[in-house]
């Protein structure tokens, strides 16, 4: 499977083109732009992105969709009605809890050895989340264990968000470590990597806390094992942060200083080459919802 990894749809809003107008769409590393039509938008609508794949919404079947932007391959994932059966199966979720296209937080594609590239979403509904998975032309989803993650005592959701990276699904946890998705026997979370064992800021256990959130995003560099950047936030509105390098080949975490790397982070999941990008601060992590600053000069 052909992934445009270095492309990333630009839309203010999450809201594509109503007039038929092509979408825009950036190259992260350098800066390159290209205009692309996409499907009908008064049908589909964007919920996400997985490795520069496409995550869309059929409003007449209820459909999820993958697609390729630039070969405009296209393959039909089950409904999203089907969600809420396949977590209750599992997690007994309360009955007056809703998953749908709308609880997209995050989505990933995972590719294990011969296994069909599996499509993975992560919903979050409240103060619950939940991870499905299904395969192009399955007509269920199949709802992930992540009873990994039930130990971390916290009045919030313990697993938020997630990303997707080089065949490979990972999620951050509320207290600073890293689960992986296996496909095999049965979709699970397992943890990939510990923070605790890193110690914190002052060479101690770090155990987390209610006005802290993480995010993954990748590192920026080519090398097929780049591994990510962990951001940690604090303070009112999450304003203050921290980076941390995950290496996935060795599995390891450590401080990591933005300064000098020439990348950005745009909270969730998105990283790009500061150089590329004029109007953008260099070495930094911005607040969710800041993408408009990369419109900078362009009409939203």
């Amino acid at each position: 499977m052909f992934f445009p990894r270095k492309w990333l749809l630009m839309v203010a809003g999450e809201k594509l083109h109503v007039d038929k107008s092509p979408e825009r769409f950036v190259n992260v590393v350098t800066g390159g732009e290209l205009k692309i039509h996409l499907p009908n938008p008064k049908e589909y609508t964007h919920h996400g992105n997985a490795e520069g794949l496409l995550i869309l919404h059929h409003s007449r079947t209820d459909t999820v969709c993958l697609l390729n932007p630039l070969t405009m391959a296209f393959v039909d994932l089950p409904a999203m009605a089907a969600v809420h059966d396949a977590d209750v199966a599992l997690r007994g979720l309360p009955s007056d809890v809703r998953l749908d296209e709308h609880s997209i937080e995050a989505a990933g594609v995972v590719a294990e050895g011969n296994i069909p590239a599996t499509v993975v979403l992560s919903l979050k509904s409240g103060m619950h989340t939940a991870i499905v998975c299904a395969k192009p032309g399955d007509v269920v989803w199949r709802a992930v264990d992540t009873s990994c993650a039930d130990e971390i005592e916290c009045e919030l959701p313990a697993i938020e968000g997630g990303l997707s990276l080089n065949g490979r699904f990972f999620v951050p946890t509320r207290a600073g470590d890293v689960l992986a998705l296996e496909l095999r026997p049965q979709p699970k979370l397992t943890l990939f990597v510990a923070r605790h064992g890193s110690g914190g800021d002052d060479g101690e256990a770090h155990e987390g806390g209610l006005n802290e959130r993480y995010y993954l995003a990748p590192s920026g560099k080519d090398d097929a094992n780049a591994g990510m950047i962990m951001v940690r936030s604090w303070g009112p509105g999450y304003i203050y942060f921290d980076t941390f390098a995950v290496d996935v080949s060795n599995t390891s975490v450590s401080v990591h200083e933005m300064d000098g790397t020439d990348t950005t982070v745009f909270r969730p999941s998105i990283t790009v080459r500061s150089s590329a990008f004029p109007h953008v601060e260099a070495n930094t992590a911005y607040l969710e919802g800041c993408m408009d600053i990369l419109f900078h000069g362009d009409d939203m």
